[in-house]
């Protein structure tokens, strides 16, 4: 996309570079404020929020209250908290520090809360009037293609589902 477009790219709290740990959702809307807080003065006449997985979670929950966003597309975007690891944590895997230890290490990310705060299928439908893709792995092994589909369920037009055959996560 930045050969055709300005892109701005950051780790959410918690992931990759960043400090803090994820609040799964929660204090992540306020790094998506902060991205969109720079991104204004540059005067850009539409603003595309794209995030994958719990990203796309937050863009969607995001664009919901904040108009400046013309546009949102998900990958592999959880509708609710029952999935993967997050089912897990239901039954307090995520509490243990042991998991957290195993989580950080793995795959980079330090977790503060075990549950997501919010479900985005109940804010899917304020994207409306503007567009909305979802996309969404067939083989999604951590969010199921039933969480692309009650999204997309619950979302208004203008949206679009695409399922990418065989995609994983």
């Amino acid at each position: 996309l930045a050969d055709d477009l300005d892109v701005i790219t950051f780790d959410f709290r918690g992931h990759g570079e960043s400090g803090g740990a994820t609040t799964l959702g929660d204090k992540e809307l306020l790094d998506v404020k902060a991205v969109m807080d720079y991104a204004m003065p540059f005067g850009y006449q539409r603003i595309v929020l794209m995030g994958s997985s719990m990203g796309g979670a937050v863009s969607i929950r995001y664009a919901a209250e904040d108009e400046r966003v013309n546009a949102v597309v998900t990958l592999g975007a959880f509708a609710h908290g029952q999935f993967g690891v997050m089912a897990m944590s239901g039954l307090g895997l995520l509490k243990i520090p042991l998991s957290r230890a195993v989580m950080r290490h793995a795959y980079a990310t330090r977790i503060e809360r075990a549950q997501p705060p919010y479900a985005p299928r109940d804010f899917v439908s304020k994207i409306s009037p503007r567009p909305l893709l979802i996309v969404h792995g067939e083989y999604d092994a951590l969010i199921p293609l039933s969480h692309a589909r009650e999204l997309y369920e619950n979302a208004r037009v203008p949206k679009q589902l695409y399922i990418i055959p065989r995609g994983p996560h």
